[in-house]
C-alpha cells in the first residue's frame, strides 16, 4: 500500500514549508518502509500508528466541481503567505518548540481533528499547537532560533 509521508525537519532554507519535503519519495511512500523525513531517526525502531485513511476528494468522481484536499496544502497553503502554527521553514526549526513532533501535532489536530497526544516522547513533545491556519499579513523573515548560541557549526538537513 502506498501512502504519503509528511514530516518536518531543520534545513538551511527560509521559504515556507521548505522543511516539509513533498517529493515523489514522500508521496509514494510504502507503508512500513524504514525511512524518515528527519535524518537522525532510528527507522528500524519506529512505531507505526494508523489512525485511519484520508479521502482527498469531496464530491463524486463524475462531479467536475469536486474539490481535492491535500493535507500538505492544508498546512503549507498555496503560495508563500500562509501559516498553520508555523511557517515550517527549515530555519524555523527549534528542538523544543517547533520540531517534527510539533508538526505531527498540527497534522493530527488541525487537519485530522484528532488528539495531539503522542506517547513517551518527553521533552521534544511539549508544545500544544494552535490550529489557526491562515494567510499571513506579510511575509516575515525566518528567525533561526535553533542556531542561536552555536558558533562555527551548521545544522544539517535531511537529504
Amino acid at each position: 500500500m502506498n501512502c504519503v509521508e509528511l514530516g518536518y525537519g531543520g534545513a538551511m532554507c527560509v521559504k515556507n514549508c521548505c522543511g516539509v519535503p513533498h517529493t515523489e519519495k514522500q508521496t509514494s511512500y510504502e507503508l512500513g518502509a524504514e525511512q524518515s523525513v528527519i535524518s537522525n531517526a532510528v527507522t528500524s525502531e519506529k512505531a507505526l500508528f494508523l489512525y485511519g485513511t484520508w479521502d482527498s476528494s469531496v464530491g463524486n468522481d463524475t462531479d467536475e466541481n469536486a474539490i481535492t484536499y491535500d493535507p500538505y496544502d492544508l498546512v503549507c497553503g498555496i503560495g508563500e503567505e500562509h501559516k498553520c502554527h508555523s511557517r515550517w521553514s527549515g530555519l524555523d526549526y527549534n528542538l523544543i518548540t517547533n520540531n517534527c513532533n510539533t508538526f505531527t501535532s498540527v497534522m493530527l489536530s488541525c487537519v485530522f481533528d484528532l488528539s495531539q497526544q503522542k506517547p513517551h516522547l518527553g521533552v521534544s513533545d511539549m508544545m500544544t499547537v494552535n490550529c489557526k491556519c491562515e494567510p499571513e499579513e506579510s511575509e516575515q523573515e525566518s528567525s533561526p532560533e535553533f542556531m542561536k548560541g552555536l558558533s562555527g557549526g551548521m545544522v544539517s538537513s535531511q537529504s
